[in-house]
């Protein structure tokens, strides 16, 4: 028996947005919504692949039924949630992290800062800077 599929309401647990990209050339808009926006706009037991079908570009008009919109969890939320966790995990551990702490509270920073954006356009981060 396989483990149910996961719901946009399991993404407010970890705060973690859903970057809905339309795949339509040339439109290719890209919009990320907070968990509790997706939750509102589409329902808390609404799964990932409900919500691709569902969707519609408000730009062009791409519809998910004809599978021309990607719904996917922000991994720059979930690169940052899984650093705090294993930070806090080897700190109680009386172990030091294996990775570049600093990068992940800093993206960490900067999504909580609201610099990385909120719910709208993507503004993915600039490498170096």
């Amino acid at each position: 028996m396989s483990a149910p599929a996961p719901v946009l309401g399991d993404l407010l647990q970890i705060n973690q947005h859903l970057v809905v990209t339309c795949c339509r050339p040339p439109c290719r808009r890209e919009v990320r919504l907070s968990a509790a926006r997706a939750v509102e706009l589409l329902g808390f037991a609404t799964t990932i692949r409900e919500a691709k079908r569902r969707l519609r570009c408000e730009a062009c008009g791409a519809s998910g039924r004809r599978k021309e919109i990607d719904v996917r969890p922000c991994t720059l939320d979930l690169s940052a949630w899984q650093a705090r966790e294993a930070a806090a995990s080897a700190a109680a551990r009386g172990e030091r992290p294996r990775y570049d702490l600093d990068a992940y509270l800093a993206t960490l920073a900067r999504l909580a800062g609201g610099e990385l954006g909120g719910d709208g356009p993507v503004q993915w981060p600039v490498k170096g800077g």
